[in-house]
C-alpha cells in the first residue's frame, strides 16, 4: 500500500512540474525604482508613515532606500488636514488622530517621481460581549534546585525537589456581536506578559483553531503534505457569522510554578491581553497574502503576490481599531 502511495506521489509531482513550466521574457527595461508607502492607521494614535524607494531585484543592494525629501499630505474625508513632518530614515509623523468613520488618504510627492496615494477607512471597534475560559491541566514535572542545608552544624549542599511545574492549556471563548449589513474583517492578537522585578517578557504565541480562521491541513497517509493553509496573522471575515453573536475559540499554553512551603519565593505577575481588531479590507488582504506566501508549498504552488493598495507605487495603507481586554493569568 505504501508503494502505491509513493508511485502516486511521484507521478503527481512529474505532472505538476511539467504542466506548470512557463517561460517569462525579460527585456531589462523595467529597472526604475518605485516609491514604497507603508502606514497602519488606528484611531488610538497619531498617524505615522514610512516612505522608501524600491530596489531592482538584480541590484546588489537589496535594502530599500529611505526617502527623506518627500511631501506627505494627510486628508480626512477629502479635506487636507496636515503635512506630515519627517523625523529620520523615511519616517513621517503628524499630530492628528482619525475618528471612527473617517476616510484617511495619504498623498506622497517625491521630486522626479510620480505622485502616489492610498486611502483607508476607520471602522468601529468590535462589540465584545463576554470572555469565558476553560483550564485543562496537561502534566507536571518537579522543580529541582541546588539547596544548602545545615545538619549537626555542618552545611550540606545537594539537589532537592523544591516544588513542581504544572502545565496547562487555557481555552478562551470570546463572544462578540458581528454588525449586520456590512462586510466585516477581523484580526485576533493575543499576548501573555510576565513581569518580575520590573522586567517584562511578552509571548505572542496562541492557537486559533476556530472554524472561521481557515486553518486547515490536507494530508493523505504515507504521502508528503501537498496543501496546507495556515493563518499566521489570525485574520478572518464574517462570511460565516454575518450579523450574529459568535463564540470565537482560541487557546494558550501556560506553566504554573508551585513551590513547597519552605521554599516559597515571589513569583512573576502574569497577564493576558486579548485584542479583537476590526480591520479594513485592504489590511485583511495584505495579511492574508503575506501568510499564504509564507506557508505555501514552494514545490507545488505558484508565486503569491503580496496585496498592494498604493496607487502609482507599492506598499500598504491599512487601518485597525482595537478592543482590548486585559486579565490576570
Amino acid at each position: 500500500m505504501k508503494t502505491l502511495h509513493y508511485i502516486w506521489f511521484v507521478l503527481l509531482s512529474i505532472s505538476i512540474l511539467t504542466s506548470c513550466e512557463k517561460e517569462i521574457n525579460f527585456d531589462g527595461d523595467s529597472t526604475e525604482s518605485q516609491i514604497v508607502l507603508s502606514s497602519f492607521i488606528t484611531p488610538d494614535s497619531t498617524i505615522k508613515a514610512n516612505v522608501s524607494e524600491s530596489q531592482f531585484f538584480l541590484n546588489n543592494d537589496y535594502l530599500f532606500k529611505a526617502v527623506e525629501n518627500a511631501e506627505v499630505s494627510v486628508y480626512f474625508n477629502g479635506t487636507l488636514k496636515e503635512i506630515m513632518q519627517h523625523t529620520s530614515k523615511g519616517v513621517y509623523i503628524c499630530s492628528i488622530k482619525p475618528s471612527i468613520g473617517d476616510i484617511v488618504k495619504l498623498v506622497v510627492k517625491v521630486p522626479d517621481k510620480e505622485d502616489i496615494s492610498a486611502e483607508t477607512s476607520i471602522y468601529p471597534k468590535a462589540n465584545i460581549i463576554k470572555i469565558d475560559s476553560i483550564v485543562t491541566w496537561t502534566g507536571a514535572k518537579p522543580i529541582i534546585e541546588m539547596v544548602s542545608t545545615v545538619e549537626n552544624g555542618l552545611t550540606k549542599t545537594g539537589m532537592l525537589v523544591v516544588g513542581k511545574y504544572r502545565f496547562r492549556t487555557i481555552r478562551y471563548i470570546l463572544t462578540f456581536e458581528d454588525a449586520a449589513n456590512i462586510k466585516n474583517y477581523y484580526r485576533l492578537v493575543v499576548n501573555q506578559t510576565s513581569t518580575f522585578n520590573g522586567k517584562k517578557k511578552v509571548n505572542y504565541n496562541f492557537s486559533l483553531d476556530d472554524i472561521v480562521s481557515g486553518n486547515t491541513k490536507d494530508l493523505l497517509s504515507g504521502i508528503p503534505t501537498i496543501n496546507e493553509s495556515k493563518n499566521q496573522f489570525h485574520v478572518f471575515t464574517d462570511e460565516l457569522i454575518n450579523g450574529k453573536s459568535y463564540p470565537l475559540s482560541f487557546s494558550i499554553s501556560d506553566t504554573a510554578s508551585i513551590y513547597l512551603p519552605e521554599y516559597q519565593r515571589p513569583l512573576p505577575q502574569k497577564t493576558i491581553e486579548i485584542d479583537l481588531q476590526s480591520i479594513c479590507n485592504s489590511f485583511y488582504l495584505f495579511l492574508k497574502t503575506r501568510s499564504n506566501q509564507k506557508t505555501a508549498n514552494q514545490l507545488f504552488s505558484e508565486p503569491i503576490q503580496i496585496f498592494n493598495n498604493v496607487n502609482g507605487g507599492i506598499g500598504m495603507v491599512g487601518s485597525y481599531t482595537s478592543n482590548v481586554v486585559k486579565m490576570r493569568l
